[in-house]
């Protein structure tokens, strides 16, 4: 994983718990950290499927900002500061997911005259439950679909089922991608983006935090009809 920025004051943590290892983050302030991990590969055609679980916090530190993000992104976002923070390489990236000012939320890109935005969903995240966010993006029509479920309070494994069809808490169809492939030049990384999230130590005596674990990227070709992984 490779640190994007400068605030100093956020920080993540590898938390063992019963041998079931997450990622945990704190920052008492209201900026956006962002950490970045390449694919191994830049991908322009077929299909992408994001799977991630997230936990929702018992607080965010300013309210309705509160953010921790999942998120598909290309070269210029990865490379972030070591070229030009004037750049903005936080806006060159596909697709995200995640919680957004205590929803259950995804980025829906312009279409038209309509804006991008993030979208939220009807279904509040409670805190200390686990959502997991399945994310298919087409990378040659240029949308995601998303679909959220509700894993419960306790901390998932990778091999956790999911809840029987029909049962998840979010969806969200056809959503365009944030940037075009043509300028985003392929999506190469994987970002975490958490922005006023809050702990006191590294116990869970104060809430559940905000944490992320069972991030799984996979690629599907175009043409591909069977794939296993």
């Amino acid at each position: 994983w490779k640190r994007l920025d400068i605030h100093t004051e956020q920080t993540a943590h590898m938390i063992a718990g019963d041998g079931n290892p997450a990622m945990a983050f704190n920052s008492g302030v209201d900026l956006t950290t962002y950490v970045a991990h390449d694919l191994g590969g830049s991908f322009m055609n077929g299909r992408l499927v994001m799977q991630v679980d997230l936990c929702a916090p018992l607080r965010w530190v300013s309210g309705g900002s509160g953010r921790l993000r999942a998120i598909l992104a290309g070269d210029r976002f990865l490379e972030g500061n070591l070229t030009d923070t004037s750049e903005g390489c936080s806006q060159w990236w596909a697709t995200g997911v995640g919680f957004d000012s205590g929803k259950i939320a995804a980025y829906r890109g312009a279409s038209g005259e309509t804006a991008g935005a993030w979208e939220t969903s009807s279904a509040t995240a409670e805190p200390g439950h686990w959502y997991r966010f399945v994310v298919t993006t087409d990378l040659d029509e240029e949308w995601s679909g998303v679909t959220v479920y509700d894993m419960g309070t306790e901390q998932p494994a990778i091999t956790t089922k999911m809840p029987a069809a029909g049962t998840s808490v979010a969806t969200f169809a056809r959503l365009p991608l944030r940037r075009p492939m043509d300028e985003l030049g392929g999506v190469s990384c994987v970002v975490v983006a958490t922005r006023a999230t809050e702990f006191s130590n590294t116990t869970e005596e104060n809430g559940p935090r905000a944490k992320l674990d069972n991030l799984i990227v996979s690629h599907n070709p175009p043409g591909l009809v069977l794939s296993f992984r």
